[in-house]
């Protein structure tokens, strides 16, 4: 019995990308004539793909269509070939057929037809996915470059590229999704075919982002805690020495800093003191006239000096006064920024206090506690210690 196809037509129902997880299977339509008339009886069908029009070479699973109906010799069958068959390639498609009421061998039908795809699945391939010029979607070495929802890429260096069609302030983007829910889905980069490699992951199980880098560079927990090197157990951990230009706080940081009555000089040679006596003050051996003692004062750089205290013993004739200077580098002389109010004969310790208000600049400036009494005496006029509060926008 000789069979031959007429009027063939492959309506490619998918033409999906290659992967397992993509349905494959078209539909098959055509005409069955035995010895030129059509075929009006149930056939068997058995459906093979080939690279070649001729030749061994099947791809994919065999298709079997059993007892298919066939009226004035036409017919429709499903053709399944499998996961990852139809790619963009070339292929031929080899029928096989017997009677439906049979169980014989199955007569093979020639020639094989090629596989095309129906208009709407071609301009599908031309104008969305395959589009012109250099962009595709494509295994083809001659269109290297993916574009998705674009035809050209944003810089020269671009192979791979997606545009979303979102509006202001509205997200869009790409989603790597795992069914696991304590899955790692990763984005990698690698050189050499892989001899070189790292990725960004999402630990599922514990809701943590990281950079893998040779060992989990960067690691983000959802608390917003972030560690580099470490699993973090504050806002910021770093395993190693932090370096930066600069650091700056959401609002000025306020500091306070002690002075001991010890650091205490006099401004005049020749006058001995007695420092930190079991009184814990600071005074001159003997009385002594107009005189002043001084002690530095170190801040850090553009920070603001908003206050000092000095604390007094006071039981000689005159007042204490407690001033704050600065002397310019390589000048003689120093410049008074703040003066306080004098203190009274109490007999009791009393504070002293300015706000000069004062921003530091070390660049140019030494800075200094000076407090001034015109007839210390001795033991009955001493200073015990001092404080100064500063604020400063960065460390």
């Amino acid at each position: 019995m000789q069979r031959h196809l007429i009027g063939l037509a492959a309506a490619a129902a998918v033409l999906g990308m290659s992967g397992a997880a993509f349905a494959q299977a078209f539909t098959y339509q055509g005409e069955l004539l035995n010895a030129g008339s059509p075929v009006t009886t149930p056939q068997d069908f058995e459906f093979r793909l080939f690279l070649t029009d001729a030749g061994p070479t099947q791809i994919g699973l065999t298709s079997t269509a059993s007892d298919t109906p066939v009226v004035d010799g036409r017919f429709t069958a499903t053709i399944d070939p499998g996961p990852g068959v139809l790619t963009g390639q070339n292929l031929w498609l080899e029928i096989a057929v017997r009677p439906g009421d049979e169980s014989g061998a199955f007569t093979v039908l020639s020639p094989r037809q090629k596989v095309t795809p129906t208009p709407y699945a071609a301009r599908a391939l031309s104008e969305w996915w395959l589009p012109s010029g250099a962009s595709s979607l494509s295994n083809d070495p001659m269109r290297p470059r993916v574009f998705i929802n674009r035809t050209g890429p944003l810089t020269g260096a671009e192979y791979f590229g997606i545009t979303a069609p979102s509006p202001d302030f509205t997200y869009g983007g790409m989603y790597i999704n795992t069914t696991g829910l304590n899955a790692l889905p990763f984005y990698g980069y690698t050189t050499g075919d892989g001899a070189r490699s790292c990725w960004t992951f999402f630990q599922g199980s514990t809701q943590t982002w990281g950079v893998y880098n040779g060992g989990d560079r960067l690691v983000v927990e959802s608390t917003g805690n972030v560690g580099i090197g470490m699993v973090p157990a504050a806002k910021l951990d770093v395993a190693g020495s932090v370096r930066a230009s600069s650091f700056a706080y959401s609002s000025p940081m306020t500091r306070t800093i002690s002075i001991p009555g010890a650091a205490f000089r006099p401004t005049v040679s020749g006058n001995l003191l007695t420092t930190e006596s079991a009184a814990s003050g600071t005074y001159f051996d003997a009385s002594v006239g107009a005189a002043g003692l001084v002690a530095p004062v170190q801040l850090p750089q553009g920070a603001v000096l908003q206050s000092a205290s000095l604390w007094v013993y006071d039981n000689g004739v005159g007042a204490f006064t407690l001033k704050v200077q600065r002397r310019p580098h390589g000048q003689f002389g120093s410049i008074n920024a703040a003066t306080s109010g004098s203190s009274g004969n109490s007999g009791v310790i009393q504070t002293l206090s300015v706000n000069p208000g004062l921003t530091i600049d070390n660049a140019t400036n030494s800075y200094y506690l000076l407090v001034e009494h015109g007839d210390w005496q001795g033991a009955t006029s001493g200073v015990f210690s001092a404080t100064v509060t500063y604020t400063e926008t960065a460390p």
